[in-house]
């Protein structure tokens, strides 16, 4: 007998639009640790594109669209643990 394997994956995409998020970015770069005024790139799978300097120009595929403007600090690539296995 052959079984089909079971997918677990969203069908489609994960966000309906590209995500920019502004904010005060920690990331894991030595070099720059923070960016005060930094913009977080998300792609519709959910996945990080890029993290800048709100002055650097966005990556291919978020020139334009909607922007979110939050007063919160982000540390990029983080995840809760205790929510991820969770869910």
């Amino acid at each position: 007998m052959r079984v089909a394997p079971v997918s677990t994956a969203p069908s489609g995409p994960l966000l309906p639009a590209p995500l920019v998020v502004t904010g005060q970015l920690v990331t894991f770069d030595d070099a720059r640790p923070q960016i005060p005024d930094g913009v977080l790139y998300v792609d519709r799978d959910g996945v990080i594109v890029a993290v800048s300097a709100a002055s650097d120009p966005p990556p291919p595929g978020f020139a334009t669209g909607a922007v979110n403007r939050v007063d919160a600090t982000f540390r990029t690539g983080v995840v809760r643990i205790n929510q991820a296995v969770s869910r």
